[in-house]
């Protein structure tokens, strides 16, 4: 059987993220924060080994992308990482590849996540991460609502409505808090959820909630 060369243009990848860190840090006009980047949290869940590991490779920033393959296969190296986590980058990773060939085939996320038995609801999920970092929010959006997707964790729900919020997609925002009802553990998270309903008029749902989760502790912050 013959393999095709792969194919992995990192500066033209590299460019991209580059150009829409950029893009959020002036649409979050202090309001917002900027660092909402789906794959920036996923990666930033593997602490600062990562930050060495692609910044001693030549031309690696030491964020997302990986400057190479053997880059990005240098993470399941890394000892104390859920297998899971490195899986989502590889996954995430092979979607940028995927986009950024001339051919397009959408096969290579289907045959790595059949060759390491990576369960479908992981995969859906990370591309409906992929899908928001690439402003495509109706996909992105039906992807992590479809009942097979694992449901995202807290920072990831804080890190989706931050995204859809700093790009002024307030509708969407509030879509997802009332589709996924995400918990919420810290006031932070609180004043989030408030913001987007308040953004979008609801002020009963709002007027609710603040009276549901007011304690003691965070009554005059909230």
């Amino acid at each position: 059987m013959r393999f095709c060369r792969p194919f992995y243009n990192s500066p033209l990848i590299q460019s991209y993220y580059v150009a829409h860190r950029q893009e959020l840090e002036c649409l979050s006009r202090g309001k917002w924060d900027s660092d909402c980047l789906m794959v920036d949290g996923m990666v930033s869940q593997f602490g600062e080994q990562v930050e060495e590991l692609w910044r001693g490779d030549e031309g690696g920033t030491g964020k997302y992308p990986p400057p190479s393959l053997r880059a990005l296969l240098e993470l399941y190296l890394l000892e104390g990482v859920e297998e899971s986590h490195k899986h989502a980058i590889t996954i995430y990773l092979l979607l940028d590849i995927t986009h950024s060939s001339p051919t397009k085939t959408e096969t290579s996320v289907d045959s790595f996540a059949a060759a390491f038995a990576i369960p479908l609801g992981l995969v859906k999920l990370i591309q409906g991460f992929w899908f928001l970092d690439h402003k495509d929010y109706d996909n992105s959006l039906a992807l992590l609502f479809e009942p097979a997707a694992i449901k995202p964790v807290s920072w990831q729900d804080v890190r989706i409505l931050q995204s859809l919020m700093c790009q002024g997609e307030h509708g969407r925002a509030l879509t997802y808090l009332q589709m996924m009802k995400p918990p919420f553990a810290s006031s932070r998270e609180a004043r989030l959820f408030l913001t987007v309903l308040l953004s979008n008029r609801c002020m009963a749902e709002a007027w609710g909630l603040l009276q549901q989760h007011t304690t003691e502790i965070n009554v005059e912050e909230l």
